[in-house]
């Protein structure tokens, strides 16, 4: 499930470009921290 969001989030950087690496690595750090919990 990992490897879906953090692929969802890549796609979704790239196509929107939006977010900064910061926003990208907080996103990361949630996804992380969601499929720990």
């Amino acid at each position: 499930m990992l490897r879906a969001a953090f692929a969802r989030l890549g796609r979704d950087a790239i196509v929107s470009r939006e977010p900064t690496d910061g926003q990208y690595g907080r996103l990361l750090r949630e996804s992380a921290n969601r499929g720990r919990r």
